[in-house]
């Protein structure tokens, strides 16, 4: 059985392997994982919720680069901004990091079961009805934690 449509394929797999060079794979990763196509998003702790904001403090953000249809931003504060306008559809993407782990958790595990929990309902919306309108309006969430 061959699901490649090529039946010499896993004959030929570590042959082919062997074959890719350190240009390769670093002309790969210059394309794909660029300073231009990646961004931090940073999320402040709830302990920062109640901090005192200046109500008519200006940001200024200042375009850096512009690379196939992505324009990278510097906002004042030093953050990444990376914007990829598509005129084909109305998706907004975003990804969110924040600072946690073992090291800032009062119970150990509770991140995981954080993100394990995020999904499973709100006050408004069951699981089930949450997945239907995340699916109705094209919406993703991934929640996950990593390695400190």
């Amino acid at each position: 059985m061959s699901v490649s449509g090529n039946s010499d394929l896993y004959k030929n797999y570590v042959t082919n392997i062997k074959k890719i060079s350190a240009k390769d794979v670093q002309t790969v990763a210059q394309k794909y994982l660029g300073i231009n196509k990646s961004a931090i998003s940073l999320a402040l702790p709830k302990s920062m919720e109640n901090v005192s904001k200046q109500e008519d403090e200006k940001h200024s953000a200042q375009k850096v680069s512009e690379n196939g249809g992505i324009s990278k931003y510097i906002i004042d504060n030093k953050t990444a901004l990376l914007v990829n306008n598509h005129e084909n559809n109305d998706i907004i993407a975003m990804s969110i990091l924040a600072k946690g782990g073992r090291f800032l958790e009062k119970i150990a595990g509770e991140a995981n079961l954080t993100a394990g929990t995020m999904l499973k309902g709100t006050k408004k919306y069951s699981s089930q009805e949450l997945a239907q309108l995340m699916e109705q309006n094209g919406i993703k969430i991934e929640p996950s934690c990593g390695e400190d």
